[in-house]
């Protein structure tokens, strides 16, 4: 087999065609970025005209991004050399929240939906995780991990104009995650281990700073729960687990109180995360593995149809030979070449731009051959 190589004029026209994908305001077919990261809630624009997510860029790091609904354009947000994980937007202030170790520690940063005035809030150091803006937009829920190498979580109360911290609930097994408000900004979800057995809502009260289980089940995990605009209920996720495993997928669904039955909405059949309801109450964003790659799904809360919104799925090879080097990437791509997984000549001619100074010819010559298959 003769050996393939890399010519100056092929690198000068993919190092063009990549350049033309990174024009801001762009579709899809040409935004570099890896699955959405599965553990992030997207947020909703104030009026419910773009959503922020957050996913895997082409250096490694988590990333924001914008995706308008009408024109199905995505547009990054901030300096790709920097983490940013779970964005939060506020309903009434027009500003951006999310957790960014521009500093060097994860840290609570904000941002105004105009991409200008970025900010610092928090200079603690202490890990965090799972942050979300009130409705009033004056305080900031999340969790955080207070004593190194221990388990125990914290959920947490931001007031953004004094900056005291209030801790509302602890859990040292660490299981807390995924708080949220409800409409009012009276209680906070979040869920926790219920007899030491499954994940289960939790609810916590903002003025008496107390919390209790929402409703309990020992049948499977709940989690991620978010409260209805109108006030009448949550929904949330369930995954019908047995002992000690994971069931075959996750389901969406909605509880109008303690007593009522549950309601199934959307049966996955694959892993869901990251329910975020708009302010209208006629969407959920969530994330879905159903394609084999975490994206964003849109789901109709009333005709309780499904639309996939990202398609990003060729990047994987991407961060594998970042993370673990061009051996690494090799093998795994042909050990998964028989998945019928092709990667573009968009992703492939990165990765030979991006990486041009570390990589050997045999490297560059060997991009250049999976552009050609």
């Amino acid at each position: 087999m003769k050996k393939a190589c890399v010519h100056p004029s092929i690198i000068s026209f993919l190092f063009m065609v990549f350049c033309l994908g990174q024009k801001e305001g762009t579709n899809q077919e040409s935004i570099l970025f890896f699955e959405i990261l599965d553990e992030s809630v997207p947020s909703w624009y104030p009026d419910d005209s773009k959503i922020v997510f957050a996913s895997i860029n082409h250096l490694g790091n988590s990333q924001l991004y914008t995706i308008t609904l009408k024109t199905k354009v995505i547009e990054p947000i901030g300096a790709p050399e920097y983490t940013a994980k779970y964005p939060s937007c506020s309903s009434n202030s027009k500003m951006l929240y999310y957790l960014s170790d521009k500093s060097g520690i994860p840290e609570i940063h904000s941002l105004s939906l105009d991409g200008k005035d970025e900010r610092q809030i928090t200079f603690d150091g202490i890990k965090k995780k799972f942050l979300v803006i009130s409705p009033n937009g004056k305080e900031i829920a999340f969790i955080r991990y207070p004593i190194k190498n221990k388990t125990t979580s914290e959920l947490c109360v931001l007031d953004l104009s004094s900056r005291a911290v209030t801790v509302l609930h602890e859990d040292p097994l660490g299981y807390l995650g995924w708080p949220s408000w409800d409409s009012n900004g009276n209680y906070i979800y979040s869920y926790k281990l219920f007899n030491n057995s499954r994940n289960n809502i939790l609810r916590a009260d903002r003025q008496a700073q107390n919390s209790e289980f929402l409703f309990t089940t020992e049948k499977g995990d709940t989690w991620n729960a978010q409260a209805t605009p109108d006030g009448e209920g949550i929904y949330y996720l369930y995954n019908p687990t047995v002992k000690g495993e994971w069931g075959n997928n996750s389901e969406i669904r909605y509880r109008k109180n303690k007593s009522q039955e549950d309601n199934l909405v959307f049966n996955g059949p694959r892993y869901e995360n990251g329910l975020a309801i708009s302010h209208d109450g006629s969407k959920i964003a969530f994330s879905s593995d159903i394609t084999g790659y975490y994206q964003l799904h849109i789901l109709d809360t009333e005709s309780r149809n499904v639309e996939q919104l990202t398609f990003q799925t060729e990047m994987e090879l991407c961060t594998i030979i970042r993370k673990q080097g061009m051996d690494a990437g090799r093998k795994h791509y042909d050990t998964n070449r028989h998945r019928g997984k092709l990667f573009s000549e968009k992703a492939i001619s990165y990765l030979i731009q991006d990486m041009e100074r570390n990589l050997t010819n045999s490297d560059k010559a060997y991009l250049s051959r999976l552009i050609k298959e």
